[in-house]
């Protein structure tokens, strides 16, 4: 039998609510677990500002190359690879990698890579596995709380896991909240003219997002041709002095053999 609790976890007015009490930092760890399923990584990365994909590329070592859609391509890429090991190191326990291999799967995900001894690092990596795996943290939300974490330890201390996806939550654009809450609807919230002014706005604001993804392509692709062109006017000119020199060089030779004559 489905409980109310696990009724209004799946509602847009319940994720509306966690949102804003993210926000005003007063929400439950429970709470916190419970619903940053929501923020699935597809979903995140499709409605993310470029500073937070950018942000994104930094923690996991990534070069944010291109216009937004060739980021998110990068990222969702770098995040199944991330997925795939996360389930292959939970298999053959943490224990199977050395020091390096440590190092390596926290740089990837963010995390601090340098500085500890191995024990820390086995140590952060497993309460990343018990997140992304047990949790079932999207890895999006997991890195960007990596850098919650990274910039506040420097002047506050040790910072909770749960406190940093809250605060990644709350710090989210208000075009990625509505996709979550669209998202998580019921059927009946999907009739009430709320959701049907959300799902208008959301569909508006993709559709500028479209546009603004078209004309970073256009602008890339003229880029590229314009450098190809001065590729092959550089290279046209080359020849060209090539050739000049060539005759320079010969028309000496020629004046000593009719000199001879």
């Amino acid at each position: 039998m489905t409980t109310h609790d696990e009724d209004e976890g799946h509602s847009a007015t319940a994720v509306s609510t966690f949102v804003e009490k993210a926000k005003r930092g007063n929400v439950e760890n429970e709470d916190i677990f419970k619903f940053a399923k929501f923020f699935k990584d597809d979903l995140t990365l499709d409605n993310m500002s470029r500073t937070q994909l950018v942000t994104m590329c930094t923690f996991m070592n990534l070069k944010p190359y291109g216009a937004d859609a060739m980021i998110r391509f990068q990222l969702r890429s770098h995040i199944r690879n991330i997925q795939e090991d996360d389930q292959r190191i939970l298999f053959e326990g943490i224990d199977s990698l050395d020091r390096r291999e440590l190092q390596e799967a926290c740089r990837e995900r963010g995390m601090r890579a340098t500085g500890l001894p191995k024990d820390d690092l086995a140590r952060q990596l497993q309460q990343w596995l018990d997140l992304s795996c047990n949790r079932q943290v999207p890895i999006s939300l997991l890195i960007l709380s990596r850098s919650f974490i990274l910039s506040r330890s420097f002047s506050q201390g040790a910072v909770d896991d749960s406190v940093a996806i809250a605060d990644v939550v709350a710090s989210l654009d208000e075009e990625l909240v509505t996709e979550v809450v669209l998202d998580a609807a019921t059927p009946e919230e999907r009739k009430s003219k709320e959701i049907r002014k959300l799902k208008l706005e959301a569909y508006e604001y993709q559709s500028e997002l479209i546009a603004d993804e078209q004309e970073d392509r256009k602008r890339d692709e003229e880029a590229k041709q314009e450098e190809k062109e001065a590729k092959k006017a550089e290279a046209s000119e080359k020849v060209a002095d090539a050739s000049t020199a060539s005759s320079e060089a010969a028309a000496p030779a020629v004046s000593e053999e009719e000199e001879e004559e």
